[in-house]
C-alpha cells in the first residue's frame, strides 16, 4: 500500500514538472528563445553540384575549325596550278598535319567545375531572443528619454524662478538703498 502511494505520487509530480516547464516556457519566450538558439544552432547546407565535360560542344569547335583550316588547304592547293614563278612553295600535307596538330593542341575542353552552393536554415529562436533583448533596450531607452524630458521641464521652472529670485533680490537691495539713503540724507 505505502508503494502505491509512492508511485502515485510519482507520476502526478513529474506530470506537474511538466506542466510547470510548459508554463514557465510561455510565460518567458526570450530565455525559451535564447536556450533553444544556443542548443539547437542552424545547420548550414551544403549542395555541390559538379557540371562534367561539354564534349558535344568541344567537337563542334574542332569540326568548325577544322573545315576552316580544309577551306583554306583548298584554296592553297588551287594556287599550285599557277605558273612555277607565281606558284608559292608549300607542302600542303606536312601543313595540314601540323595545322590539325595545333587545332588539337590549342581547343581545350571545357575543365569540370564544381559549384558549392550554401544554404543557412533561418534561425526563428535567435531571432526571437534577439528581438525579446531590443525591445528590452527600448524600454530602457524610452524610460531614460522620459527622466530626461522630466528633468529639463524641472530646469526650466527652476530657471523661472531663480531668475524672479534675482529680480526680488534687486528690488529688495534698490528698497534698502533708498532707506538708507534717505536716513544719511537727512
Amino acid at each position: 500500500m505505502r508503494y502505491i502511494i509512492i508511485i502515485l505520487l510519482a507520476c502526478l509530480t513529474s506530470c506537474l514538472i511538466e506542466k510547470k516547464v510548459n508554463r514557465w516556457l510561455n510565460d518567458h519566450e526570450q530565455q525559451a528563445a535564447g536556450y533553444c538558439a544556443k542548443k539547437f544552432p542552424p545547420d548550414t547546407l551544403t549542395k555541390t553540384v559538379i557540371e562534367q565535360t561539354d564534349s558535344t560542344g568541344y567537337f563542334d569547335a574542332y569540326m568548325n575549325m577544322a573545315y576552316l583550316a580544309d577551306s583554306l588547304f583548298y584554296r592553297l592547293d588551287s594556287l599550285q596550278h599557277l605558273p612555277p614563278d607565281r606558284r608559292p612553295m608549300l607542302n600542303i600535307d606536312s601543313l595540314r598535319k601540323v595545322v590539325d596538330k595545333e587545332i588539337r593542341r590549342r581547343l581545350q575542353p571545357c575543365i569540370d567545375t564544381t559549384i558549392r552552393e550554401y544554404y543557412t536554415i533561418r534561425d526563428r529562436a535567435k531571432e526571437v531572443e534577439l528581438q525579446g533583448k531590443l525591445d528590452e533596450k527600448d524600454n530602457v531607452i524610452s524610460a531614460r528619454d522620459k527622466r530626461i524630458t522630466e528633468l529639463e521641464v524641472k530646469v526650466k521652472a527652476k530657471n523661472k524662478w531663480v531668475w524672479m529670485f534675482w529680480v526680488l533680490v534687486a528690488l529688495v537691495g534698490g528698497y534698502t538703498v533708498l532707506i538708507l539713503r534717505r536716513k544719511l540724507l537727512f
